[in-house]
This record gives C-alpha cells, structure tokens and sequence, in this order.
C-alpha cells in the first residue's frame, strides 16, 4: 500500500505533465479561450482553468499570472477626488485610460479598498 500517484501517473489522468504545461503556457498567452483550450484537449472547461490557474497538478511547477496595472494609490485617491467633484465617470477614464465600470469600482471600493 501507499499513498495514491499523482499526475499522469494516476490510473483516471486524462493529461500527461507535459499537457498540463502547455494548457498553463495557453492560458498564460492569452492566445485561445478556455473554451478552446479545453476543447483541444478533451477535457471540461472547468478542470482546464484549475489546470491554468495551479489549483489542478498542484505538484508540476506553477507561476501564477500577473496582469500590469494602469492605475496606482495615487491615481485612485485622484479617480475618488474627481468623482467627489462630481466629474462624470465617462470623462474620468478617459483621462486615466480605463473604462467607465474600473472608475465606478474603485470609486465604490470593489477594488482598491484598501486606499483611503
């Protein structure tokens, strides 16, 4: 007895390793949809983005995504002033180059919460 395999070397494994690093190297790229990633693959939609997000082959090497932000602390105190003054939302990001739902978010603290 023992302790179950994991990865390809478990008796349901739909994917191999090196699968699993081209879904996550897929995903990262941006290059097709999660829906085309798992099509490809033959695997549901579900089990491929906790493959590309590290949740799924947690024992395979994993660099979790970071996306580039266009706003920062003092920008987001800057949006809250401006909205406070009651410029429009719509003039708002375009002045900071993000759409209109990103200004309402942080100007309700969906996101950026914890800038005061």
């Amino acid at each position: 007895m023992g302790r179950t395999p994991h990865g390809e070397r478990h008796y349901a494994a739909k994917v191999t390793d090196a699968i699993v690093a081209e879904i996550r190297r897929l995903a990262a790229t941006n290059a097709l949809s999660h829906d085309e990633i798992a099509d490809r693959f033959g695997i549901a939609r579900g089990t491929m983005t906790k493959i590309a997000g590290g949740g799924r082959w947690k024992h395979l090497p994993f660099t979790p995504r970071t996306w580039p932000t266009k706003l920062d602390r003092t920008a987001v105190i800057e949006i809250r002033r401006l909205a406070a003054a009651l410029m429009p939302q719509r003039q708002i990001a375009a002045r900071f180059g993000v759409c209109q739902r990103t200004v309402a978010q942080v100007i309700h603290r969906r996101t950026w919460a914890h800038v005061i």
